[in-house]
């Protein structure tokens, strides 16, 4: 079968910005079919006729604005990569068009800068093939955070002085809000050029009033006076989470070479390692969850029963989702691949093999148990606790992977 061509179409009202944007892009003419288009409205004629993978579009322009156009893509075409190429510096209108933005490009660009996002789009797309999932996926702009999380961010927010470590703290603990911060740290609006996976310096970058923008965009689970089998589900894997992020930074620690942005990625890929189970069931529904149900009570492998019934594993949805959003690549890499088991390199196991170990170990062994109350715990103390606990079965672990 022939392999699709990735169709590209970059808007901009200046003509002299289209070629020089051809120039830049002059060796991608083989790999991509690329539309240089100089209205909004033209990019919505094209969208209308013809599959478009990724939108690159300035914010600026007359007749119809960058701002209209990416809402009409969201909600006809929400899964086009949408990527905005801007030199506007509107601080307020640029935030709120975040939702509707996957990625942000300062102007002027470099030709390698603008090849890498693009590139990156299109082998984004490769992990999830199913047509109406990938749209369903694209329309996300927030995991919901824990009621708990929301509440008591809020109450920090508001003191007059920043509790920068306390605020640390209850974020590290929520896959939700981890992710939506690092979504925006990431984002090259912000000015920061180096990647960011850390959520103590995510917080110091980003401030007080950025941060209560997005408790502010963030929605929490529903909080019922009697909790729902659904909602002891999602809290129980929301526990998970937690403990995989403090055993793959136990891990990291352990290893010889490994430094303090390693142990950083380990914490954050193990906390958001299963993001995908909770769109798979809200897109598949009770046909997602009977899934999970028959691979817990017939202790199958779950990847396997996904890629056998659905087509895709909850690791490529989750990864999808944050490769959307702009995380680093060593994350999304991990959250694809964490459930299947990867060779250790000569200088000390991968990120991905260092996930799948520990979710290995939380399903398997005394993580449950020994930590049920993930939320009244400092998460390096639980770092610290499960490292001394588990350091024979670490060694063990380790020393098998090898």
């Amino acid at each position: 079968m022939t392999q699709q061509i990735d169709r590209i179409v970059f808007v901009d009202d200046d003509p002299q910005v289209l070629r020089a944007l051809e120039v830049l892009l002059r060796s991608r003419k083989n790999q991509w079919e690329v539309h240089y288009l100089n209205s909004a409205q033209a990019a919505l004629n094209l969208m209308d006729a013809q599959r478009v993978d990724v939108l690159v579009t300035d914010m600026m322009m007359p007749m119809m604005d960058g701002s209209t156009l990416l809402n009409h893509v969201v909600q006809k075409h929400p899964e086009i990569f949408r990527v905005v190429m801007s030199a506007n510096t509107d601080r307020q209108q640029t935030l709120a068009n975040l939702d509707l933005i996957h990625q942000y490009i300062t102007k002027p660009v470099t030709g390698h800068e603008l090849i890498h996002v693009v590139d990156r789009a299109c082998q984004l797309r490769k992990l999830v093939c199913h047509e109406g999932l990938r749209r369903h996926i694209a329309q996300i702009n927030m995991i919901p955070c824990r009621p708990q999380t929301y509440r008591k961010l809020r109450e920090l927010l508001s003191q007059p002085i920043f509790a920068h470590n306390a605020i640390s703290q209850v974020i590290s603990r929520d896959p939700g809000m981890t992710s939506k911060l690092l979504q925006w740290v990431n984002s090259n609006f912000f000015g920061i050029r180096q990647r960011i996976t850390d959520v103590h310096q995510a917080v110091n970058l980003l401030g007080a009033d950025l941060l209560y923008d997005i408790v502010e965009k963030c929605h929490a689970f529903d909080e019922p006076s009697t909790l729902s089998p659904s909602q002891i589900e999602r809290n129980e894997l929301w526990d998970h989470s937690v403990r995989v992020a403090a055993y793959a930074k136990a891990i990291m620690v352990n290893q010889v070479h490994a430094q303090q942005q390693d142990f950083q990625d380990a914490h954050t890929a193990g906390l958001l390692h299963d993001i995908g189970k909770l769109i798979m069931v809200e897109y598949f529904g009770r046909r997602y969850t009977q899934l999970m149900h028959k691979a817990h009570d017939m202790s199958l492998n779950l990847r396997e029963l996904e890629l056998e019934e659905l087509g895709v594993t909850h690791g490529q949805v989750g990864a999808y989702l944050l490769g959307l959003w702009g995380l680093p690549d060593c994350i999304i890499d991990a959250v694809a691949n964490h459930d299947q088991p990867a060779q250790p390199m000569e200088a000390g196991m991968t990120l991905q093999a260092i996930v799948y170990m520990a979710n290995m170990m939380d399903q398997n062994e005394v993580g449950p148990r020994q930590y049920p109350n993930t939320q009244a715990i400092d998460p390096d103390m639980l770092v610290d606790t499960i490292r001394k606990d588990t350091v024979g079965r670490l060694d063990l672990a380790i020393s098998i992977a090898a």
